[in-house]
């Protein structure tokens, strides 16, 4: 793979991919998104739409793919913002036309300020009108302000209410959850530099740090490698680690603590996600190691269940009945209601260009798709948290542990 990069003949292919899988008479948009305003003239950092990236290669701002199957004919085009040299000394070079042919191998590139125009023209073409509109949208909740997909969609729907609107979000989590070898090798490469990183923390790890500090040697490694954290990293020790999404990262950590850490690695926007955790001396306490025993043998029990055709639904439960068998030996549990007072979370996800990937409800595992494996048991009232984490490729045959290198 030339450069570490998806090449244009991997974005062309997927987008083959969806053009196949759109009906006839249909187009589907893509907007690649905008950084939002963060406070007075400062911005937030620029997420490019992970969908837009699958599609095109591109990784740039206020663009917008379409591709269109009419007629039994199928085309993709791409639209770009004008140069603009005043732009372009304060925030430096835009996307070129020849440049954006040769990243995402699309030939018909056109201005972005005929997108509206050329749009509801081909809505109003009654000869060449299409069936249906594609837009990809994803959950979200009801006091959310609309995004650039729903406002599209309202005035799709206010101008031509006979045209139906579509979520293409069912197609491109098909697509993307069975990982191509391209994609395997940029995974292969985020969890190799999160594996260099969980090495930093455990080497400096010690009684006195701050939570931030064990933070700081992990992403000291991304930012000598210029990759970013996949996620905002966790590094809970105490009672802070029974807080699933805990980011805070100020408590000072003491000798008797553990601290669970979550982070991963990115690479060309492919993600990691790994948890590890560590006694802060070195040293696990008799009821720790219990703990940490169990999870640990849970980790090692689910992993082997991911294999093709299994579901997560009938996964969990059996993680569910395994942590009672388990907790019922250390007089923490009796029933699987007892089990979920400590044990709150599912037991993974899919992995990919987003850390909580795409996937359809009710997926089964296939061969191809990588899924995080992350039992844990969370004691508040023993100011105790464990979670292991590792990633894992399904195969036709015994599932691969990509993260197996990471000490646990």
């Amino acid at each position: 793979m030339k450069d570490d990069k998806l090449n244009s003949e991997f974005h062309s292919r997927k987008r083959q991919d969806l053009l196949e899988k759109l009906p006839e008479s249909s187009l589907a948009i893509f907007y690649s998104g905008k950084a939002p305003r963060k406070s007075a003239d400062a911005f937030y950092p620029f997420e490019v739409d992970k969908n837009f990236l699958y599609l095109t290669g591109i990784d740039r701002q206020d663009m917008i793919l379409v591709v269109a199957k009419m007629r039994r004919e199928t085309t993709s085009l791409m639209y770009i913002p004008p140069v603009k040299e005043h732009t372009e000394k304060w925030h430096g070079l835009l996307m070129r036309e020849a440049e954006a042919r040769q990243v995402s191998g699309i030939e018909m590139i056109l201005d972005i300020r005929d997108f509206e125009n050329d749009l509801f023209g081909k809505l109003s073409n009654v000869i060449d009108q299409p069936k249906a509109v594609y837009l990809f949208i994803h959950q979200s909740a009801a006091h959310e302000p609309l995004n650039w997909e729903k406002e599209l969609a309202k005035k799709i729907k206010r101008h031509f209410p006979f045209i139906p609107i579509e979520n293409s979000y069912n197609i491109l989590a098909a697509m993307r959850s069975i990982k191509e070898p391209e994609e395997l090798h940029a995974l292969r490469r985020a969890i190799d530099l999160t594996a260099q990183g969980f090495d930093n923390v455990r080497n400096h790890l010690q009684p006195g740090m701050y939570e931030y500090e064990a933070r700081a040697y992990f992403e000291e490694i991304l930012l000598h490698h210029s990759s970013i954290p996949s996620f905002d990293t966790i590094s809970a020790s105490g009672w802070n680690a029974t807080i699933l999404h805990y980011t805070t990262a100020q408590r000072q950590m003491n000798a008797a603590d553990l601290l669970l850490f979550d982070a991963g690695a990115q690479f060309e926007h492919y993600c990691a996600d790994v948890t590890r955790t560590y006694a802060v001396n070195g040293v696990f306490s008799p009821r720790q190691k219990d703990i940490y025993q169990i999870v640990l043998a849970c980790l090692h029990y689910a992993c082997e269940m991911m294999r093709p055709d299994v579901t997560l639904v009938n996964l969990n439960q059996q993680i569910l009945e395994f942590f009672l068998k388990e907790l019922h030996q250390v007089n923490l549990a009796e029933t699987l209601a007892d089990v979920r007072k400590y044990f709150y979370h599912g037991i993974g996800h899919p992995l990919g260009l987003d850390t909580h990937d795409i996937r359809n409800p009710n997926e089964i595992l296939q061969e191809g798709m990588v899924y995080t494996v992350e039992p844990g048991l969370y004691i508040g009232a023993e100011n105790l948290g464990v979670r292991i984490e590792d990633n894992v490729l399904i195969t036709s045959g015994s599932p691969e542990v990509l993260t197996q290198m990471i000490l646990k």
